[in-house]
């Protein structure tokens, strides 16, 4: 009932403000499919005195519980042939007016129902919930070599004064870099979707001033996913209430402190990521790619602190998408790159799944004793230019011509030193140890999607000078 309640205190509020903002909606039709939404399942056992009956009536209590949602005897939606929501395709589109001033809460020819309309226009304790787009956080690693470069340069930072004089800060709060007041990050990398508004053509002006400076990343970002391990055997080891609480507090406080070392900013400093969801062990959020591994390694140090027992651990997938795709699409990547961290890579790991636009996605990943590190190793050789980009290609091809061919393991690692040796010298030295390791054409295809892999992670550098600019200064 108090669930209820809430849901439909959010609902008067979300149509208060609909209809501030001059639109309209079938307001029956939103109660009834408000009212129809919640699903609850619920089950119940009494629980016999005595220390021993706790852990057995528990384990009772899970398969009644299971066999409930197995039964789902909920009613379904009644639906008509009105037109659907754009969401779900579920529910009917309940907006009956649209040339009301809602801005950017609504898209043009975007169809919305009950519930879409609550999450798009209701309250949340007092505040509006807003997440960064994912156009602006794929944008966060060249906004944050801009000022790093404006430090330095009078130039870039003219530039800069420049761009947040440009793009009007829409008072919407944003998570990162506070130095920009606001401004949409993702117009330091490209103009907005098509059907927006026409750009100012000195914002296009100087956007190609700054990329002539520095060049921008491709707009990919990444969606961070974690899940405890084997948290069903640490709840078999709890014997009393009392336990069971304790175990439960001590998965509250892990949500806490990944939310923490995550979400917080500090000192005025840009937070790791965006926080979507955190509690007990799930954790799902927004990572820029340039703090994208810090972020999952401070949530996987948060959980070894929790304080858990053996053997409770945590695996996280994470996907580079690009921030165009379909964001249901992406979450279920992210699912994927989690079952491969825990099913292929045998928990406490982490698994990476790459959604090139016009590529094949794939996975890489490993033990967080091992992959991480070797992972930001060839970052940092991507960065200091000792290991040519297309290696990781010919390592591939290489890798499918012995597995075709059935060549012995120790073969196939002596033909990838070799081509490695053939494109450089540094690169030989700071991928030997990584070689040395291959023993089949599946070895050496893992270690080619490791460099792959980091390739995506890698930045391009900042010109030390800026290009001249007259001829465009003077057609502007």
């Amino acid at each position: 009932q108090a669930v209820t309640k809430q849901l439909r205190d959010f609902g008067e509020a979300a149509l208060e403000k609909i209809k501030k903002k001059k639109m309209a909606v079938d307001e029956s039709a939103f109660t009834s499919q408000l009212n129809s939404f919640l699903e609850f399942y619920a089950a119940w056992l009494p629980l016999p005195a005595g220390h021993a009956a706790y852990a057995p009536t528990r384990r009772q209590l899970e398969k009644l519980l299971a066999g409930r949602k197995t039964l789902r005897n909920f009613a379904q939606h009644q639906g008509s042939s009105a037109p659907k929501n754009t969401i779900d395709g579920i529910r009917e589109d309940i907006i009956t007016r649209r040339d009301g001033d809602a801005g950017f809460d609504l898209k043009a020819g975007e169809r919305l129902d009950a519930i879409g309309l609550l999450k798009r226009f209701g309250q949340l304790q007092g505040r509006q919930p807003r997440f960064d787009s994912t156009h602006d956080i794929s944008a966060v690693p060249h906004a944050r070599r801009f000022l790093q470069l404006a430090r330095r340069d009078k130039k870039t930072d003219a530039w800069l004064k420049e761009f947040c004089g440009l793009v009007p800060n829409d008072a919407a709060p944003r998570a990162f870099l506070p130095e920009f007041e606001g401004r949409r990050l993702g117009l330091l990398l490209a103009p907005e979707s098509d059907g927006e508004a026409e750009e100012d053509p000195r914002l296009a002006h100087l956007r190609r001033k700054i990329h002539g400076k520095m060049r921008p990343n491709p707009p990919y970002y990444c969606l961070l996913k974690a899940d405890g391990d084997q948290m069903g055997q640490c709840l078999d080891q709890c014997q009393s209430m009392a336990e069971h609480q304790e175990f439960s507090r001590k998965l509250a406080g892990f949500a806490q402190r990944a939310k923490e070392a995550v979400g917080a900013r500090q000192a005025g400093e840009s937070p790791l990521g965006e926080v979507i969801y955190a509690g007990g062990d799930d954790f799902l959020a927004f990572v820029p790619l340039d703090t994208a591994l810090d972020a999952a390694k401070a949530v996987h140090q948060a959980f070894r602190e929790s304080g858990l027992p053996h053997p409770a651990s945590l695996s996280i997938g994470l996907v580079i998408a690009h921030a165009q795709e379909d964001l249901t699409a992406v979450v279920e990547s992210a699912e994927a790159a989690l079952k491969v961290a825990k099913n292929k890579y045998g928990r406490d790991a982490l698994a990476i799944q790459v959604r090139r636009r016009g590529g094949v996605p794939f996975i890489a990943g490993g033990k967080w004793d091992s992959f991480p590190g070797e992972l930001r190793q060839i970052i940092q050789a991507y960065e200091a230019q000792e290991v040519p980009f297309g290696l990781g290609y010919e390592w591939r091809e290489l890798a499918e011509r012995c597995r075709r061919a059935q060549v012995p393991g120790g073969i196939v690692g002596s033909m990838a030193a070799a081509v490695l040796d053939k494109k450089s010298a540094s690169a030989g030295l700071r991928l030997r140890p990584l070689t040395a390791r291959i023993q089949s054409a599946d070895d050496l295809r893992n270690l080619a999607d490791l460099l792959v892999l980091a390739k995506a992670f890698f930045s391009p550098p900042v010109q030390e000078s800026a290009p001249d600019t007259s001829a465009e200064e003077t057609t502007a």
